[in-house]
This record gives structure tokens, C-alpha cells and sequence, in this order.
């Protein structure tokens, strides 16, 4: 509804469709050690993105997210309030890592083919490529 100021999602299959309407997603699971779930989706959305100190589940990913400016690492409940706060007083600030987010998944498309012309020289005859 347009009156609604927060969605939560607890339910699989669901997220994809809903980043493209939010103004931020908090990834679940990386608050406590559960593990914290992936941002590439949010990420390719160009939704801005915070999440908690427990994304084991995603370590690589969720590092190269801190280096790149394309998320938000928030290790506590009240840091995570005070920085949702923070982003809807600072829109721009929200576009920014939005676009951050956008810009790392896009530069990581193509590993597939990348690899394999990498180990081309190596295969025999190529199959579905």
C-alpha cells in the first residue's frame, strides 16, 4: 500500500521483486551468527544496502561490498537504527551506495567466460558456448 513505511519479508522467492520498490534493504541472518544471506540481488536492484557483522555466508562478497562503498556494515541493533535514520535524512547518501552496489555487480559479470578462456587452451572441443 502507499501508506506503508516498512515491508518485511520473511519468505523465500519474494525478495527479488521488492528491491526495485525499496529505498534500502537490510540483509537478515547479519545480526546474529546465522550467516547473513546474499546482496547480489539487492545489489543488481541498485537498492542501497546494510547489513550486520555476521555474513560469514557471504564473507568475499560482503567484503568487497565494504571496500567498494557499496554497502553499509552496521555491528549492532542501535547503529543499524541510527544509520536507517541517517540514510532517510541523506538521500544522496542513499543514491550513492545504490549506485556503488549497481556498479560492483556490474563489473563482476562475465566470470563464466572469463574462466573459460582462461582454460580454453586446455579443454578439448567446446560444449554449449
Amino acid at each position: 500500500k502507499p501508506d506503508t513505511d516498512v515491508y518485511v519479508l520473511d519468505t523465500l522467492g519474494e525478495l527479488k521483486a521488492h528491491y526495485c520498490a525499496s529505498d534500502l534493504a537490510f540483509i537478515g541472518g547479519s545480526l546474529q551468527p546465522i550467516g547473513g544471506h546474499n546482496v547480489l540481488e539487492a545489489a543488481a536492484a541498485e537498492c542501497p544496502i546494510i547489513f550486520g557483522p555476521y555474513m560469514h555466508n557471504f564473507q568475499e562478497i560482503a567484503d568487497a561490498f565494504i571496500s567498494q562503498k557499496a554497502a553499509l556494515l552496521c555491528p549492532t541493533p542501535n547503529e543499524l537504527a541510527d544509520t536507517v535514520h541517517l540514510l532517510y535524512q541523506h538521500p544522496e547518501q542513499r543514491e550513492q551506495l545504490a549506485k556503488h552496489a549497481k556498479t560492483l555487480v556490474q563489473n563482476s559479470q562475465g566470470v563464466v567466460a572469463r574462466v573459460y578462456e582462461l582454460l580454453k587452451p586446455y579443454l578439448g572441443e567446446p560444449v554449449g558456448f
